[in-house]
């Protein structure tokens, strides 16, 4: 999926020329942030970000995970949808979870122990009071 990287909007649209809804397309092009965006010159369709507002972005408190999956399973492209570097920025096995049909909640709730270690490990870095 390209991002918007090519676009006014990085970041902030996901598209693919074969994602089967249409509603919403863009096209990324040569700029000074991207020489060489992926699905470069070609009509991209998915979904605009970009009508979300400041104060809805803030009352997120985690990661939306739906979108991502609404996006897999609307792509139907079974595991060739994910690359290998998405394992390694996910930094979790999410593309088996997310292909073997767990639900979001169910996926979270295999982050929780390695939460709780990182919580305890980085205390001791700590140089004001934790907020949780």
């Amino acid at each position: 999926m390209s991002l918007g990287r090519g676009t006014d909007y990085p970041f902030r649209v996901v598209g693919h020329p074969d994602f089967p809804l249409k509603t919403f397309s863009f096209i990324a092009k040569v700029n000074s942030a991207n020489k060489s965006p992926l699905y470069m010159n070609k009509t991209c369709y998915g979904l605009d970000f970009r009508n979300l507002s400041t104060d809805e972005l803030k009352q997120m408190t985690q990661i939306n995970l739906k979108w991502m999956m609404n996006v897999y399973s609307t792509m139907n492209k079974g595991s060739g949808f994910f690359t290998d570097y998405f394992d390694k920025l996910a930094g979790v096995d999410m593309r088996n979870q997310i292909t073997s049909g767990q639900s979001e909640e169910q996926i979270r709730q295999s982050w929780v122990n390695g939460i709780e270690q990182f919580i305890k490990k980085r205390k001791k870095y700590l140089l004001y009071e934790d907020f949780r």
